[in-house]
This record gives C-alpha cells, sequence and structure tokens, in this order.
C-alpha cells in the first residue's frame, strides 16, 4: 500500500499539472463521463468500421481457400501476434499516461516510444522466420508469415501515433486512418482472391496496407495535431521500455493468451481443426472495439484524476464499466443464443461444428472488456506491477488447461479454456483494484443492463429460426427496455446519454462535428 500512496500523490500532482485540460478540479463525474462517451463513440466509429472490413476478409478468405488453407493462415497469425508482440512494452500507454498530463513532454515520448517499438519488435520477428525456415515450413507458410510479420510490425508502429491522438483527445484522426485502411485491404484483397491468389497474396496486401496507414497516421499527427521533435535517443527509449516493462509484460501475456490456444490446437490436431476454431474466435475479435474505443477515451481522464481528486478516479471508472457491460452483454447474449446460424450464414455449413465453441467463448465478450478497463484503471494510477502477475500467472494457468482440454475436446476445449481463463482474469483485477476504486455500486453498473439483455435474450430465444428478425427485434427489446430502466432508476446516467445524442444530433445537423477537446 506504500506504493500505491505515492503513486496516488504523483497522480495529484499530474492532475494539478494537467489542469489545462481538466479544469480547476470541480468537474463531476458526469461531465468526465459525457467526454468519454464522445471520445469512445469516436474510437468506437473507427473500430467497428474497420472490424467489419477485417470479419469480412475473414469470411470471404475462409470460403476461397477452404478450411485448411484458413487454418494455415489463421495459425500464421497467432504465430507472429505472439512474436511481435514481444516488442509492445505499453510504450504507447505510457505516452498516453504522461502526455495528457502535460502536452509538453510529446517531443520526448513520441520518438522513444517509436525506436523502443521498433528496436524491440523486428528482431524477434527475423529469430521466428530463421526458425521456422530451419524447421521446414513450406515456403508459402514461410512467406505468409514473413508479410503478416511487417505487417504486423507497422501495426504496432501506427499505435504510437494513435497514442499521440489519445493524449491530444483528439481520437476523430483515428477512424480515418483504421477505416480507409481496413477497407482499401479487404478490397485489393477480395480482388486478389477472385483473380486466383491465395493466402500469400492476401498476407502481402495486408502488409503493404499495415505501412501505409503507420505512414499516414504520422503524417495526420504532424499535419493537423502537434510536430513532436523526432531524434534518435537510446537511453531514452531504454527508459520508456522500463517504465512500460509492466505492461509490456502483461500485453505479451494477454495476446499470447488469446492466440496459444490456436497454436497448440495447431500442434494437437490439424489445420482444419484450427480452421473451424478460427472461424468462431474472429466473431468473438470483432466485438474486441468496444474495450478498445473505451480504453481509448477514458485512459485520458484517469490519468488525470486519482482516489483523492475532487471528481475521485473510481466515480470515472464506475461509469466506464457501466459502459462497456451495457454493451457487450447484449452481444454476449446474442453470440450464445445464435452461434448455430450465425456461423452458417456467415462461413457456410461446413463451418457448422464452429457453432458450439462460438457458444463456449460468449461469455468471454463481456469479461475481456471488464479485464482491460480495470487494467487501464491500474495503468492511469501507475500500478502497473499487478496487471502484469495477474496475467502472467493466468496465462500458465491457460497452458495448463489447454494441455489437458484440446486432445480431449479439440477445439471445444480450445474455446472452454479461453473463458475459463477470462473469468479468472476479469475476477482477480476487479478484486485488486478495490483501493483505487472504492466500493462499486453494482446496482447502477449492472441491473439495467442484466435486465435488458434478458429481455433481449427471450426475444431472440424466440425467434432463433429467423436470424434477422431475431437480431433487430432483439436489439429493440434492449433499448427500449435499458432506456426506460435508466430514465426512472438513474436518471442522472439518462441525463448524460441524453445530452451526448442531443450535442451529436445538433453537430451532424450544423455540420460541426469534430474531434473532441477537453
Amino acid at each position: 500500500m506504500g506504493e500505491q500512496q505515492e503513486i496516488r500523490q504523483q497522480n495529484g500532482a499530474g492532475a494539478r499539472a494537467g489542469s489545462h485540460h481538466a479544469g480547476d478540479g470541480r468537474d463531476t463525474a458526469g461531465t468526465h463521463a459525457s467526454l468519454i462517451l464522445t471520445n469512445a463513440t469516436l474510437r468506437g466509429v473507427a473500430d467497428i468500421g474497420s472490424k467489419l472490413a477485417t470479419a469480412a476478409l475473414y469470411v470471404l478468405l475462409a470460403r476461397k481457400v477452404g478450411a485448411t488453407q484458413f487454418g494455415v493462415f489463421v495459425f500464421a497469425l497467432s504465430l507472429v501476434g505472439i512474436v511481435i508482440t514481444f516488442g509492445q512494452f505499453g510504450q504507447d500507454t505510457v505516452l498516453v499516461r504522461e502526455v495528457a498530463r502535460d502536452h509538453r513532454r510529446l517531443d520526448e515520448y513520441y520518438s522513444n516510444a517509436l525506436v523502443s517499438r521498433v528496436l524491440l519488435s523486428v528482431p524477434p520477428l527475423v529469430i521466428a522466420l530463421a526458425v521456422a525456415l530451419l524447421v521446414g515450413t513450406k515456403s508459402h507458410t514461410e512467406l505468409v508469415l514473413a508479410f503478416l510479420g511487417l505487417g504486423f510490425v507497422g501495426d504496432a508502429v501506427l499505435r504510437i501515433s494513435f497514442g499521440a491522438f489519445q493524449a491530444y483527445e483528439r481520437l476523430g484522426f483515428i477512424p480515418v486512418v483504421l477505416i480507409s485502411q481496413r477497407w482499401l485491404t479487404t478490397l485489393a484483397a477480395a480482388a486478389a482472391l477472385y483473380l486466383g491468389g491465395g493466402i500469400v497474396a492476401v498476407a502481402a496486401i495486408y502488409c503493404v496496407g499495415a505501412l501505409a496507414a503507420a505512414a499516414f497516421a504520422a503524417w495526420l499527427l504532424f499535419r493537423r495535431v502537434a510536430r513532436p521533435r523526432l531524434h534518435l535517443d537510446i537511453p531514452g527509449a531504454i527508459e520508456i521500455t522500463r517504465v512500460g516493462l509492466p505492461i509490456g509484460l502483461a500485453s505479451i501475456s494477454l495476446i499470447v493468451l488469446s492466440r496459444i490456444d490456436m497454436t497448440m490446437l495447431e500442434s494437437y490436431k490439424h489445420s482444419q481443426a484450427v480452421g473451424q476454431y478460427g472461424a468462431a474466435y474472429r466473431l468473438l475479435d470483432t466485438t474486441a472495439f468496444v474495450p478498445w474505443a473505451v480504453n481509448a477515451a477514458v485512459l485520458p481522464t484517469l490519468s488525470r484524476l486519482s482516489p483523492t481528486t475532487a471528481t475521485p478516479v473510481g466515480a470515472v471508472y464506475g461509469r466506464a464499466l457501466k459502459l462497456v457491460l451495457a454493451i457487450t452483454l447484449p452481444m454476449a447474449a446474442g453470440a450464445a443464443i445464435l452461434a448455430g446460424p450465425l456461423i452458417s450464414l456467415l462461413y457456410g455449413a461446413a463451418y457448422h461444428p464452429a457453432a458450439t465453441a462460438l457458444l463456449l467463448l460468449a461469455p468471454t465478450i463481456v469479461l475481456f472488456p471488464v479485464s482491460a478497463i480495470t487494467a487501464e484503471l491500474f495503468y492511469s494510477q501507475g500500478v502497473q506491477r499487478m496487471v502484469a502477475i495477474t496475467y502472467v500467472a493466468v496465462l500458465a494457468e491457460n497452458v495448463v488447461a489447454n494441455l489437458v482440454l484440446i486432445p480431449l475436446f479439440s477445439f471445444n476445449g480450445a474455446a472452454a479454456g479461453t473463458t475459463i481463463s477470462e473469468v479468472l482474469v476479469a475476477s482477480s483485477l476487479l478484486v485488486l483494484s478495490r483501493p483505487l476504486h472504492g466500493a462499486l455500486d453494482l446496482g447502477r453498473t449492472l441491473l439495467g443492463p442484466l435486465l435488458a439483455s434478458a429481455a433481449a435474450a427471450a426475444v431472440m430465444a424466440a425467434l432463433h429460426g429467423q436470424l434477422a428478425a431475431a437480431i433487430a427485434l432483439g436489439v429493440a427489446a434492449y433499448c427500449v427496455l435499458l432506456i426506460a430502466f435508466e430514465r426512472i432508476a438513474f436518471p442522472d446516467d439518462f441525463a448524460i446519454l441524453r445530452s451526448f445524442v442531443l450535442r451529436l444530433t445538433n453537430a451532424r445537423a450544423t455540420g460541426t462535428a469534430s474531434a473532441p477537446r477537453s
């Protein structure tokens, strides 16, 4: 607790130093929540638009190349994702936290984060490609690994510029970059597939798109937001890596946790099983826009607050937690109830076995955002080691669980293992974070989304055989009940949402919508 007390004092000073963002400290939790909602919407637009493009690409790829080749592609994605993660030591998170408190520090953190990320990402990729070559990996698989690996390096660099947008709360530029990159990549890949190209061509197109997006984001940053001074400072790069090390360990453990099951499944079973699991997992992955959007919006605000500021950090965290639950609970219900029809519609009858895996994975649609937003609370307050320890411990548990479950139940065992691990992460972080956020008002946070999700689940179950009607009426039932309940039970939360919708409507009507600034 001594470390936490010191960090709280530092954060109070950071909040005062960043008063040009946060006002004089008298902002209410509702004001912060409104700003977070606006910023989350901007990031959500980026992630929804980009995820739709990525989902379309995966569906098309799965249909065109078959389960075996799709399994090779998914395996390559998982492997290079694990490898490139070793270069992501929380540099962008440290940049957001420190620059959100003082914009003058962008000169220091931007270049150092870029140098650190490149120096730590490229060597592991080269080693992985060399090992793959030495063990006799097929040439087309080696090419897929190389192209996807370079693309992942581009994505890692891209997130540094996104961190600068986030720190300045200029999230409106993120949709411009992400949506254009993903849709252009998808369209180019679709053309290549219809012209007879395979997974190598798709991987090459992804690589070019990712590197171009990194350059485009940097151009937008320098032209429209700020001009950080570029410099090569190896000691500075080492320092930002040291500070972000616990975040990096947590990130590495998280990404390995999300991809190790694919790798182990490939070892125990065959590419077709990986393809089936990949079909279900990629649908799950399309919901990741929720934590990404909310985290991008909430981290700058949380970084300027502490448990002792006029608006306690726990008040804003509680509202952010309610937001992610309100979005993800109905998604999880829909994925569980409509798993079969969704898989058949998107991938075809050949992928019908993946429906059970999607059903087993459905709870993680809620659990992962809860873990992610709680981890951001820790990071914003500088208490990073607890998150790293939690993820490393659960990663070890996941490997052991997969060693038992995959040989017995194939990809359904991998799905069950993932959900078990997410339960452990979410529950552990919620308990450990209590000193930072205090007692949560569970009625305010959970009751409305739970009741509305139950109503939506009943509607979707009744219309199970009519997918379009089940989704449309389920969404309608959820929205109507949630809005009615919140208006009666928690009118202040309803007022925040109403104010946001009115501002958004007015901005669209007058054509003056812009990236929000606090």
